[in-house]
């Protein structure tokens, strides 16, 4: 990238092209834009969801199960 993106929500300065993106069986439409400069990996999850967000989990071992996460693993 040029330039930082806005990291404000905006998706000023992304790329406009998702560089992945899946569904759920025609739900929970999912974007990926990523990108990087010198010295950073930029990365911005888009996800159509019902409930954004929300976690019923009790379980602090379980809440990426039982709620709303994205994950990076590098």
């Amino acid at each position: 990238m040029t330039a930082p993106p806005a990291l404000d929500g905006s998706g000023k300065g992304w790329p406009e092209k998702p560089t992945a993106a899946w569904d759920m069986g025609g739900k929970f439409p999912v974007q990926v834009q990523a990108g990087f400069d010198a010295s950073n990996l930029y990365v911005r999850w888009s996800v159509e969801e019902d409930s954004p967000w929300v976690n019923h989990g009790s379980d602090d071992k379980m809440l990426f199960k039982t709620g709303d996460s994205v994950d990076l693993q590098l």
